[in-house]
């Protein structure tokens, strides 16, 4: 091969390796876009009750008809599903709950809880179970605890409706819930 012939195979395989260079560059630049996106629209659709959960987890306020908050719900997401703790409260002295309230709200006397278990979000309903043992030694007669159902309704935004079902109560217990 004479110098000529080589100095112009090794310009034509300079400028083919620089353009496809800058095009294997391009292409894969175009790859990992495509890939970022496609993976992101994959977790998307993975998620297809994403907007949903977004709307039911978080810290919210249980309150009766007269303004008084008597439990706090919080909801978790735990892997594919949800987890939280349900705290009510009782207050000092008589309460009369179909009152509003007048001066100050009570002081809180006890504070009872628990985890919630079975928690699912069915469309804009979500329901869970908790089971609630009293403080302190039970009345004669009456078990440690008692199992609660409860089932939100979301309503908008960040108010929704708490139905709280006893077996010992014979209607729900209705609450207006505020996400804090």
């Amino acid at each position: 091969m004479t110098d000529r012939k080589f100095a112009a195979c090794a310009r034509r395989a300079r400028e083919a390796g620089g353009l496809s260079a800058f095009a294997l560059l391009f292409s894969l630049a175009a790859l990992v876009c495509a890939g970022a996106g496609g993976a992101a629209r994959a977790q998307e659709a993975a998620k297809p009750a994403a907007g949903g959960a977004a709307a039911i987890v978080g810290t919210w306020h249980a309150t009766l008809p007269t303004g008084l908050r008597i439990a706090t719900l919080t909801v978790v997401p735990d892997g594919e599903g949800f987890g939280g703790a349900f705290v009510g409260y009782d207050y000092e002295g008589k309460v009369d709950f179909g009152k509003p309230l007048e001066g100050p709200p009570p002081k809180v006397s006890t504070r009872s809880g628990s985890m919630l278990t079975g928690a699912r979000l069915e469309g804009d309903t979500f329901r869970f179970k908790v089971y609630l043992r009293h403080p302190s030694t039970p009345p004669p007669g009456k078990p440690a605890g008692y199992e609660v159902s409860g089932e939100v309704r979301l309503t908008g935004g960040d108010t929704a409706e708490l139905r709280l079902s006893a077996p010992h109560k014979p209607e729900p217990m209705i609450l207006k819930l505020t996400r804090e």
